[in-house]
């Protein structure tokens, strides 16, 4: 589960300052001029973790100790060393073939320079450099362990080999509790201990990462050691890379190694929870909610590569039967349903959704139309209730935040369903609505910025105001559970507006303004708001007038057609007007079913950056894809436009039965 509950940490304003205090530094130190830009170098602070230029500060409350200069002094100390290390490893690796000497001399300077500021605070009696000595020794055993990939056998020596490489970032550690006189024993002992299992959670990431450069450098590498247990070592020499990659992945060792990174950073988390060490709970909350995208992208990744191969590529059925395409439909919709009950669809950063997946197609299946059981509901609604977030609340799957239009659909689901709402989770719910009476998606920017996890991000401005396409379905789920209260008051205000003044596309995260009407029309109709639905109504005679449903005709954009077809038809007023292209429109759906009961995949899903307002007001070149921003990207399975293709054309029979016997009765009449 993604972890957003610790703020950003107030060390950051000495990593923002950091490279003009080190220049400082430097150059009352007299050294000389051709060696300081290689010492104080801006791409290496910004390459590595920002927390080695504030180290001390991480740990400083456990041990009470607070003279900002001592920190200050210990952070330089701390981060020169850890440079002198990182060149001296570039200089071993070879990765350096130029300027290696000159290299070799940096370092020299820079772990001197380190000394010297430790020696000015611990005199050379004090037992603080028996520790230090203790860790040199630790550096020097991780060097040699990391040559003899032979001699670690289990996770035990992982451990040790992990905490040896990390021996320097100890020492600060160990400096803060000789600073505050050995007072805390116990204190000093957890930090180590959780020190410890953040760093074998990282040198499991770090391994992943480097699986390739550590086979080629003969270095010990975790991924390479599971693998070695599911082939032979014979396998793994004669072996490409590239396959030995795949096998890691669809053999489930990155997932399992990723599981295991994620228990040491709880076990890490649990030791230190009684501790005020709020800097480093954020690393923890950082580094967990790393491991946790890295695996819900791994998961994912397997998933739309296993399911598009399932999938049927371009088989059509060509059935003139709306009722034999609901049947296949339906069977698609149900043997698509996981074990656990839930559905998965869509795919990008925050890995598969499961929740609204799941909530989205509760919503729109149909009982009297579809082959599902009570045991297929009953399983899916149990699902949502287990994966509900502590706020009461859902989010995009079950290891996101909390999200208003999740939580929308997966209420619209439920009640679908014969479920009640709790009072406690609309009570949670109303607190995404805005000032202006819409509905944002997501409603704490802190929270949005730690799941986001990037330190390129922290502006969400975008992701937190109110958007209408995430307000269209609040209003339905009003409707849909009868309430009439205030709430629903501002938010019709803030819908009507919207859709009087508007100029441009209304929805946020659509491509197409059809899905939020389509919303509107279902719950007006509902509760007979003849108000809202006048406007509604102007904007799909528009759309019908410029003959756009042709357009999505051509594009086979079946999700949009299915949205287009089910507003059409959940209006009298509509079906009568556009019977003829509701008949059109249902032709072309009918006839591009696939064989499989499903219909193509449509892109229709887009994610704006985060800082942006307006995706329709600035320059932004969208792409298709499923990794970052500015991306339009497609339900995979889809479940999405299959779904709404068959509750579309359940809708469009439904009225044209109706007319038929209308028909039929005036016709009896008149006879």
């Amino acid at each position: 589960m993604i972890h957003a509950e610790v703020k950003q940490q107030k060390s950051i304003v000495l990593q923002n300052n950091f490279s003009s205090i080190l220049e400082k530094f430097i150059e009352e130190k007299h050294i000389s001029k051709p060696f300081i830009p290689g010492i104080v170098d801006d791409r290496f602070i910004k390459n590595n973790p920002p927390y080695y230029t504030y180290y001390p500060y991480l740990f400083s409350n456990a041990f009470h100790v607070f003279d900002k200069d001592i920190l200050n002094d210990l952070s330089i100390a701390g981060f020169l060393y850890y440079k002198a290390v990182i060149v001296l490893d570039q200089i071993f690796d070879n990765k350096q073939s130029k300027g290696t000497f000159e290299n070799y001399l940096i370092s020299d300077i820079c772990k001197e320079e380190s000394i010297k500021l430790l020696s000015d605070l611990f005199s050379s009696s004090d037992l603080f450099w028996k520790s230090w000595n203790l860790r040199k020794l630790e550096y020097i055993k991780a060097f040699e362990i990391d040559q003899k990939s032979h001699s670690i056998q289990s996770y035990e020596d992982y451990e040790q080999l992990a905490d040896f490489k990390c021996a320097f970032g100890k020492v600060a550690i160990d400096a803060l509790f000789h600073l505050s006189g050995l007072k805390d024993k116990k204190a000093y002992k957890d930090v180590l201990a959780s020190h410890k299992l953040y760093y074998a959670a990282f040198q499991i990431e770090d391994d992943i990462k480097d699986f390739q450069e550590d086979i080629e450098n003969g270095q010990f590498n975790i991924a390479l050691f599971e693998l070695e247990k599911k082939i032979s070592k014979e396998e793994v020499q004669k072996g490409s890379i590239n396959d030995l990659k795949k096998l890691l992945y669809l053999e489930n060792i990155v997932d399992n190694l990723y599981e295991k990174a994620l228990g040491y950073l709880r076990q890490a988390s649990k030791i230190i929870d009684g501790y005020n060490l709020n800097e480093w709970k954020f690393e923890l909350q950082k580094s967990h909610n790393t491991v946790t995208i890295h695996q819900l992208n791994v998961k994912g990744f397997i998933k739309v590569f296993n399911t598009r191969n399932d999938l049927s590529v371009n088989n059509k059925m060509y059935t003139q039967s709306i009722q034999e395409a609901l049947s296949h439909g339906f069977n698609f919709i149900k043997n698509s349903q996981d074990t656990n009950g839930n559905w998965n669809d869509f795919f990008n950063d925050a890995g598969l959704s499961d929740i609204w997946s799941t909530g989205y197609i509760m919503f729109n299946i149909i009982k009297d139309a579809s082959n599902f059981t009570d045991n297929h509901i009953a399983k899916a609604a149990e699902f949502l209730k287990k994966h509900k977030n502590p706020d009461h609340l859902w989010g995009y799957n079950s290891n996101w935040i909390s999200d208003a239009d999740s939580s929308t659909f997966v209420m619209l689901g439920l009640l679908n369903n014969g479920v009640d709402i709790p009072e406690k989770t609309l009570k949670s719910w109303y607190s995404y609505q805005k000032n202006d009476g819409g509905f944002s998606t997501y409603n704490d920017k802190n929270k949005v910025i730690a799941s986001l996890n990037s330190d390129d991000i922290s502006n969400v401005d975008g992701w937190v105001q109110s958007h209408f396409c995430v307000s269209a379905a609040a209003y339905l789920l009003f409707c849909k559970a009868g309430i009439k209260d205030s709430n629903f008051d501002s938010l019709r205000t803030y819908l009507l507006y919207k859709l009087q003044t508007s100029t441009g596309r209304l929805s946020y995260w659509w491509t197409n303004d059809i899905y939020s009407l389509n919303l509107l029309v279902k719950g007006g109709e509902l509760i007979k708001d003849q108000e809202l639905l006048k406007v509604v109504f102007s904007l799909v005679e528009e759309y019908m007038n410029q003959n756009l449903h042709k357009k999505l005709i051509h594009q086979e954009h079946y999700f949009y057609l299915g949205l287009l077809l089910d507003s059409l038809s959940n209006s009298k007023y509509l079906s009568s007007k556009y019977y003829q292209q509701s008949n059109e429109i249902s032709k072309a759906i009918l006839s591009n079913q696939l064989d499989d009961g499903s219909w193509k995949e449509s892109y229709a899903l887009r994610i704006p950056y985060p800082a942006i307002l307006n995706p329709d007001s600035e320059e932004i070149i969208w792409k298709n894809g499923d990794s970052g921003t500015n991306i339009i990207f497609s339900d995979f399975h889809r479940l999405y436009t299959t779904v709404t293709c068959l509750a579309a054309l359940n809708r469009f029979q439904s009225n044209t039965s109706l007319k038929n016997r209308k028909i039929e009765k005036m016709q009896s009449y008149a006879f």
